[in-house]
């Protein structure tokens, strides 16, 4: 380890306490601590990775690899550094509803998601890297989740194999698009692909009066091709609320845009909204605010998209 890691390491490890401690602006600290910087290469050095710790806002026991920029955002400040679609499932989700994460990640929602769901409800979730996988098994047997299916896969509009490039700097950014130029390091690897009506289709949506599903699409740019392979599922029910990672330049790289996404959503029947997390002071949890429609201009954005008003789903 050099000496600029180690000033780093210690002085992030003396303040990790505070962060945890601090409802907002976390990460901001970590930032000012050499913690936080996406592009930071020095934590290429450290030798020991991998932390174990216990997340209070999931109630999950999580593994945080600080060579990742994700997981040492997540480990310092002690809870995830995605409050908005944690706010979606907490607003949404119910006892005995349903949950699809598309594009899960190591897991995070869905170990959020299987507490929400409980023993009547359950959560599908699909991530085609094959190391980031392993992180999601990992965290699923850690917790005891009994009531999630997890499968080594790609959601798109066709069954068949493709490449995908999984960036050395963060496991979440894995995609099927072509790898963008500031990744400077990627490996490429051959996952199976499907569709959400092929995977999804005998999901018994007859749900309580109460209950949802929930589907969280964030595929780093194949988020269209998700959606046409899921069309007849999306369509089946009224009671479907869909969480959505929107970036325009990602979906042209897909073959897409994101005037073609927002048409074909508006066809199955979706209103669009977009989340935002509001912070009134003395408050340690924001509350969530929809605002209809999809601004113009933006490089990325979350997406809501529900049949109806969706405060009264």
């Amino acid at each position: 380890m050099n000496a600029q890691l180690a000033v780093k390491l210690f002085a992030c490890n003396l303040m990790r306490p505070a962060m945890r401690l601090a409802p907002r602006g976390a990460i901001r600290l970590l930032t000012v601590l050499g913690g936080g910087r996406q592009n930071d290469t020095d934590w290429n050095a450290l030798a020991r990775r991998y932390r174990v710790f216990y997340d209070r806002s999931l109630r999950a026991t999580v593994i945080a690899d600080l060579r990742d920029w994700g997981g040492r955002w997540h480990y310092y400040p002690g809870t995830y550094y995605d409050p908005l679609n944690q706010a979606i499932i907490r607003k949404y989700l119910t006892s005995g509803g349903v949950y699809i994460d598309i594009g899960a990640n190591v897991g995070i929602h869905t170990l959020l998601a299987s507490r929400v769901v409980g023993d009547q409800g359950w959560v599908y979730a699909f991530e085609p890297a094959p190391r980031t996988f392993a992180f999601l098994s990992a965290h699923l047997a850690m917790n005891g989740c009994k009531n999630v299916t997890a499968t080594q896969c790609a959601l798109t509009d066709e069954a068949g194999v493709a490449e995908l490039a999984c960036p050395h700097d963060h496991l979440g950014t894995a995609t099927l698009r072509r790898a963008p130029c500031e990744v400077s390091a990627y490996d490429k690897v051959v996952v199976a692909t499907t569709t959400g009506d092929e995977v999804l289709g005998e999901i018994d949506l007859n749900l309580g009066s109460r209950s949802r599903v929930v589907v969280k699409i964030d595929v780093e740019g194949y988020e269209h091709r998700v959606v046409h392979g899921m069309r007849s599922f999306l369509s089946q029910s009224d009671r479907i609320v869909v969480s959505m990672e929107i970036t325009p330049a990602w979906l042209i790289q897909a073959g897409s845009s994101k005037e073609r996404l927002l048409a074909e959503m508006q066809a199955l029947g979706f209103e669009a909204y977009v989340p935002r997390l509001i912070w009134r002071w003395g408050m340690f949890r924001p509350v969530m605010k929809l605002f209809p429609g999809v601004p113009e201009g933006f490089e990325q954005i979350d997406v809501l998209f529900a049949k109806g008003t969706p405060d009264l789903l």
